[in-house]
């Protein structure tokens, strides 16, 4: 780096990844995206968000931080009423990767067309293999981001309903 402002970028040229990476900025749709075909099923972007009671998966068994800070998903007031959600109660999120079953927590300070899942939760299955600790990498492709290679938990599309007890999920 030159320390100036590069509108042509050397070391992302080198990687010789032109697609997912071009050496020049310009606008690429996501592989998994709102824009996608799998929108049409899954019409809302789901991230995964560091959070105040866990560093990533550590102290998601500490009751106390359990209690301060509950594992639950964000969602705007807009898409709560598109699916006659209440705050608190539990949803079923999911996608065809996997399902969460976990409250949520309705919010302004979430766009809509997104919902906000704190990562670092220890997965556990209910007796219909539904993940009720609300592990996000349940709901996360396998594949690798571009860059870093790392999980892609803000490339997640899925949809939210209200979870129905008894139901399989």
């Amino acid at each position: 780096p030159s320390g100036k402002i590069e509108i042509f970028s050397k070391r992302l040229f080198d990687k010789n990844n032109p697609v997912e990476i071009p050496a020049v900025p310009k606008y690429i749709q996501e592989w998994e995206s709102p824009f996608g075909p799998e929108s049409k099923n899954f019409p809302l972007q789901a991230l995964g968000h560091h959070y105040m009671g866990r560093v990533h998966s550590t102290h998601d068994n500490n009751e106390w931080t359990k209690e301060a800070f509950p594992q639950r998903v964000f969602i705007n007031p807009i898409d709560a009423d598109k699916r006659n959600i209440r705050n608190g109660k539990k949803v079923k999120v999911y996608n065809n990767r996997g399902t969460l079953i976990l409250p949520c927590r309705i919010t302004n300070k979430i766009m809509p067309g997104v919902v906000n899942i704190p990562q670092g939760a220890w997965w556990k299955s209910d007796k219909n293999g539904n993940d009720i600790g609300g592990n996000v990498n349940t709901l996360t492709s396998e594949r690798w981001t571009p860059i870093a290679f790392g999980n892609a938990q803000h490339t997640i599309m899925v949809e939210v309903e209200k979870y129905r007890e008894g139901s399989h999920g």
